[in-house]
């Protein structure tokens, strides 16, 4: 029990010291679910969260704000097959975790964005498709060589453009090896359900109801739900881990 419990313990730290690929301090994330009845078309629900990731971004504190509809980390997974464009032999990619994201979720994960851009607000919904990959998927289909400009796609989807390469990110766990990345933009494939991850200067607890509050300023009726720090959304991804190295090492 007390060689196990010691190799359980070691272990833990290992895996407690991984990088995820982002920064979890200072990061503040809400989950919101908008009703498909009150907003039944896309331009509706993209004008919701785009006026509510300006009320956010103007908050006091508030250094970067972006959307996604799978926080990393936070036991939601969401794959697809990938189509990539004159790549032979590689034209499909099986298993590729897709991901909604706006121009400024990066920014507030700390995402490196490798070459390319990040998204922008010139990416609309009447704009060219545009798409993002991260540097694992980059490495693998275009080994030595730049995707900017190659297109991919998921499913029977319009062709987007890659403009961006980031940095690869443990989305399923610390200690698993995830699956390459892609990214759309949230005006071009619009989610009903999205997280705001918002970075603040301070403690990002304290940002909590003036974040809710700029959901209502939209929204009168939309409530907020899962309000939790992006540290706290790390640690409970770690809960069952710890659970077990606690135990162990309590019975040795």
């Amino acid at each position: 029990l007390l060689v196990g419990a010691t190799v359980l313990i070691r272990s833990f730290l290992a895996v407690r010291a991984v990088s995820p690929g982002f920064n979890p301090e200072g990061v503040l994330s809400v989950k919101v679910a908008i009703p498909e009845s009150k907003y039944p078309r896309d331009d509706q629900i993209v004008a919701f969260y785009t006026g509510v990731l300006d009320r956010v971004q103007a908050l006091p504190g508030v250094t970067a704000v972006g959307v996604v509809n799978r926080l990393p980390l936070g036991g939601d997974d969401q794959n697809a097959g990938l189509q990539i464009e004159d790549a032979a032999p590689h034209t499909r990619w099986p298993n590729v975790l897709t991901r909604t994201v706006s121009p400024g979720y990066f920014q507030a994960l700390q995402i490196p964005v490798k070459e390319g851009r990040s998204f922008t607000r010139l990416d609309g919904s009447d704009a060219p498709r545009v798409a993002i990959i991260d540097e694992r998927l980059a490495r693998a289909v275009w080994p030595g060589a730049s995707p900017i400009g190659r297109r991919v796609r998921e499913g029977g989807d319009e062709w987007s453009t890659v403009v961006g390469v980031v940095g690869h990110i443990q989305h399923e766990g610390l200690d698993d090896v995830s699956d390459p990345q892609v990214y759309w933009n949230y005006t071009q494939r619009v989610q009903d359900r999205l997280t705001l991850v918002v970075k603040s200067r301070g403690n990002p607890a304290s940002l909590s109801k003036s974040v809710a509050a700029a959901v209502r300023d939209v929204d009168p009726e939309q409530p907020v739900y899962d309000v939790r720090t992006l540290a706290a959304v790390v640690d409970r991804s770690l809960g069952e881990r710890w659970l077990q190295t606690v135990l162990l090492a309590t019975f040795a």
